[in-house]
């Protein structure tokens, strides 16, 4: 028994130092061969294999060249990034004779957290301080909707664990480094050209006001609030089979009901206030 003890005590050190120094798993999978734009129609000479750790390897990496072939590519993609699922759509991007591209500022309040990707169809709210204008109060009305989305600041979509790190990988060596997500961005639209009917419906607030209707070009509109000062554009995301949107449009200090007659305040210390002319403290 002596004998055999050392014996399995080295071959279970032995199984220990093979386990640590054993590599760790890893996948081959496709990444770019080269900078690719949003919008490229993906052909199988865009990719190369490349060999990553499994634990880095994301989900829903591509991992065969006819998985991908003919789709577009939604967001841009550098040199060495894995190509994902997420990154590949049917959605056209590129833009339409009756379009224009349409950029605006957006945070995670106004751009839904960057959690658009394009292709998503969204509406615009126009949310305007009248304060410049002699009113004091907010209004707040859905100016345009069914636009798409075509471009989203990559450091402001949200995005998750997996695809929050950027790997290189350098002969056996491999380096991870976190992104930092910024909290503001640039969003790109797609914007029709026609004029947009702009329909204020009133007949659930004030009946007989009617409907009121503006015609606008929502290039122009779009643009005029963005470099407004007053002025702030928020958006709304849109199933593609979307109901119209009709509001009357919202004046923030109609939401505020006071009560007609002011509540008296109560003299806590019974202090007596004299009337004009009248003297309390007894003095002739």
């Amino acid at each position: 028994m002596k004998k055999i003890l050392p014996i399995l005590l080295a071959a279970v050190a032995f199984i220990v130092v093979l386990l640590i120094l054993s590599p760790a798993p890893e996948e081959n999978v496709l990444v770019a061969a080269y900078d690719l734009s949003m919008g490229h129609i993906m052909q199988e000479g865009d990719v190369i294999y490349a060999t990553f750790p499994k634990e880095m390897v994301p989900e829903d990496a591509v991992y065969e060249p006819a998985e991908m072939v003919g789709l577009t590519l939604l967001t841009g993609r550098s040199q060495g990034d894995i190509i994902r699922k997420a990154n590949l759509g049917t959605e056209p991007m590129a833009l339409a004779p009756n379009e224009r591209a349409v950029a605006i500022t957006v945070n995670n309040a106004s751009g839904l957290a960057g959690l658009l990707r394009p292709g998503d169809m969204v509406g615009v709210t126009a949310v305007i301080d009248s304060g410049s204008i002699g009113e004091i109060g907010t209004f707040s009305k859905a100016a345009v909707e069914n636009l798409r989305v075509l471009y989203l600041s990559p450091d402001f979509q949200a995005v998750d664990e997996q695809n929050n790190v950027i790997t290189s990988q350098t002969d056996n060596t491999t380096a991870t480094v976190q992104k930092e997500r910024k909290s503001e961005g640039a969003l790109v639209l797609a914007v029709p050209i026609e004029s947009e009917t702009i329909v204020y419906e009133f007949k659930d607030v004030e009946p007989e006001l009617g409907t009121q209707l503006r015609r606008v070009n929502a290039v122009e509109m779009l643009i005029a609030l963005q470099a407004s000062d007053n002025a702030q554009l928020y958006l709304y995301l849109m199933p593609r089979d979307a109901e119209k949107m009709v509001t009357s449009g919202l004046w923030l200090p109609e939401l505020v009901i006071k009560p007609y007659k002011p509540t008296p305040t109560i003299n806590p210390y019974a202090v007596e206030t004299p009337m004009p002319g009248e003297d309390l403290t007894g003095g002739n």
